[in-house]
C-alpha cells in the first residue's frame, strides 16, 4: 500500500515540477517578447513590429490549430443560430 501512495505522490510532484517550469517558461516569453518589441521599435515602425508579432504568434498557434479537428475551432460550444458561431470562433483566434 505504501509503494503505491508513493508512486501516486511521485506522479503528483511531477506533474508539479512540470506545471513550474511551463510558468516560468511563460513569463519568460512575455517578457522575450516584451524587450524585443522595444527593441524592435527603436528599427522599425509599430505596424511592421505587430506584424512580426502576429507571424511569430501564428507559427506557434499552427500546428495546435491543425491539431483540431477541421472546422471545430470555428464553432461554439452552444448553436447560435446564423453565423455568429463563426464570428465568436474567429474572434477567440485574436483574442
Amino acid at each position: 500500500m505504501s509503494s503505491f501512495g508513493s508512486s501516486s505522490a511521485q506522479k503528483v510532484r511531477s506533474g508539479t515540477l512540470v506545471g513550474i517550469g511551463l510558468m516560468l517558461l511563460g513569463v519568460f516569453m512575455f517578457a522575450l517578447n516584451d524587450v524585443m518589441g522595444k527593441w524592435l521599435v527603436a528599427t522599425y515602425s509599430v505596424g511592421q513590429v505587430l506584424l512580426l508579432r502576429s507571424i511569430a504568434a501564428l507559427a506557434v498557434l499552427l500546428p495546435v490549430m491543425r491539431r483540431q479537428k477541421r472546422g471545430r475551432i470555428f464553432l461554439s460550444r452552444a448553436s447560435m443560430p446564423g453565423s455568429w458561431g463563426t464570428t465568436r470562433g474567429v474572434c477567440r483566434l485574436w483574442l
